[in-house]
């Protein structure tokens, strides 16, 4: 399961995972580093990357997705099939699912997991993706109906993530609002046992996990007793860490530290083919200042697509479409057409339209010039 670790690792890292050799982990407990903690572990609620990637740890969903975050595989569903309409779906539950605390996972545990998320009284922060319900029903012990009110294309690819992660209903009533926070009982290959809030996370190997996903190289209990997923916000701090010892495993390296670790005896790089998770920059529209088009073309002139990432030289631009909600059809045009080329960058929209007009000439803020620098 240390296999497994690694591997979520990669998918939650924007680039590189740097640590001590994956061979010298293979025992007693790790320290994963990283730079800030959730609000808590419900899995309905909450909120982003810190508490998603503990959470899929704590607990299994219906499917899996493999690492080229294509590919659907089985989770504690061992097989599904879908109606030719799309708006049912028959998910068949393996038989051997056992919770934290050994209780037999059933369809009634699939059902209760899957109304709570959609519950309005949950306030699921990621309620849109079990798509429209209409009802989710047991139809025996170890089969489930899922019914939905209109096609959803992509629910099966949704029910990979950790926001359809399958919960225990006697440790939700039973902690109540401190369910993910004191206490957690799950499906996945590790348990619950403390947190500092801010500090650290402690994770216990699940004894009864048999039923990883095929993807994982051992699909059955973890070859480490624990995790301890350790807050260190500072870059300083946790590349010494990783260099001293006091920590194993970080997915957050800043680019300065990856030839200086690469060159460690003590610890090993290892670059994410792929990420789960993408960067982005939101802009809140209904703000007077953020409202004015002009305000937000300016803000986008002092970014050059084909420059800014490799200035650190271990990334590779993307192709981004037009920032600006007006730009001119020319640009689009041309963006569009070099978006079908591998080889000619798109536009740079604040030196080919200036709002109101075309493009200042010239140097110095916002002109044509000031964009391309």
């Amino acid at each position: 399961m240390l296999h497994k670790l690694v591997r979520a690792l990669a998918a939650f890292s924007l680039a590189t995972i740097a640590g001590v050799p994956v061979s010298a982990l293979a025992a007693g407990s790790i320290v994963v580093m990283r730079t800030n903690d959730a609000n808590n572990y419900d899995p309905h609620k909450t909120p982003g990357r810190a508490g998603w990637e503990i959470v899929t740890m704590l607990s299994d969903s219906l499917i899996s997705l493999a690492p080229d975050l294509r590919t659907l595989e089985p989770g504690v569903a061992e097989s599904w099939s879908v109606s030719p309409d799309g708006l049912t779906y028959i998910f068949n539950l393996r038989k051997d699912v056992k919770f934290c605390d050994g209780r037999p996972m059933t369809a009634d545990d699939v059902v209760y997991s899957m109304k709570r998320w959609v519950d309005p009284e949950t306030r699921a922060t990621q309620r849109s993706r079990a798509g429209v319900v209409d009802d989710v029903i047991a139809i025996d012990p170890y089969t489930v109906r899922y019914v939905l009110k209109r096609p959803y294309s992509e629910l099966l690819y949704q029910l990979t993530l950790g926001t359809a992660a399958i919960v225990d209903r006697h440790a939700v009533e039973k902690l109540g609002q401190d369910f993910g926070v004191t206490g957690f009982n799950g499906v996945g290959p590790f348990c619950w046992e403390s947190w500092k809030v801010r500090d650290e996370l402690v994770l216990r190997r699940n004894e009864h996990y048999r039923w990883g996903p095929p993807q994982y190289e051992n699909r059955g209990p973890a070859k480490v007793d624990k995790i301890v997923w350790r807050v260190v916000p500072e870059d300083n701090t946790r590349i010494a860490a990783l260099q001293t010892g006091q920590g194993d495993i970080s997915y957050v390296v800043p680019f300065w530290a990856i030839d200086q670790l690469r060159k460690s005896p003590r610890t090993a790089v290892v670059k994410a083919p792929l990420s789960g998770w993408t960067a982005f920059a939101g802009i809140k529209v209904d703000r007077e200042q953020m409202a004015d088009p002009r305000v937000r073309r300016a803000m986008r002139c002092p970014w050059t697509r084909r420059r800014s990432p490799r200035r650190s030289g271990r990334a590779k631009p993307i192709r981004p479409s037009p920032m600006s909600p007006r730009a001119s059809s020319t640009t689009i045009r041309r963006w569009r057409r070099a978006r079908r080329s591998s080889t000619r960058p798109p536009p740079n929209v604040c030196s080919t339209r200036r709002a109101g007009g075309a493009a200042r000439t010239g140097s110095g803020p916002g002109t044509a010039s000031d964009c391309r620098r």
